[in-house]
């Protein structure tokens, strides 16, 4: 009697399980349930979004930030450009923005991403949220692509 705690019983109703969460994780955030990645942490999140996104040769991470959100893309082999001044661009790359931002717990910018689009060109992905329930959202921009890269 009491609560099974074997591993053949989580593993019958794992796939129904993260079904629950992504479409939970989707509700609150206005997604389909289909566009939920669940990943281990915060790290590998940020791994594969610069890995699917980061499709550029550059990467442009405000600092300070979570060392992973420039690690991860130096070690991709992205340049990485650590300012959102007018001049740092990430044409046929990614930008990588942390909201409210890791370490500091400050938020960006009323209009920061929306003068970032525009003045580059490019499209936000659907943001990834490493910490769904205390609410830290990545923003991934990715700049317009180069004249030899598609879109």
């Amino acid at each position: 009697m009491g609560i099974d705690t074997s591993f053949e019983r989580f593993a019958a109703e794992k796939d129904e399980h993260e079904r629950l969460f992504a479409e939970e994780v989707a509700r609150i955030y206005g997604a389909e349930p289909g566009n939920v990645v669940i990943t281990a942490g915060a790290s590998e999140a940020i791994f594969l979004a610069y890995s699917v996104l980061g499709s550029g040769k550059k990467a442009v991470v405000p600092l300070p930030n979570y060392p992973p959100m420039f690690t991860v893309p130096r070690a991709l082999g992205m340049q990485v450009t650590n300012s959102l001044s007018p001049r740092s661009t990430a044409r046929g790359g990614i930008y990588g923005l942390t909201d409210p931002n890791n370490p500091t717990g400050e938020s960006l910018q009323e209009g920061l991403v929306d003068s970032v689009i525009t003045r580059q060109g490019g499209r936000e992905e659907p943001s990834s949220s490493t910490r769904p329930t205390r609410n830290t959202n990545s923003r991934w921009l990715r700049g317009p692509a180069s004249e030899n890269q598609a879109t």
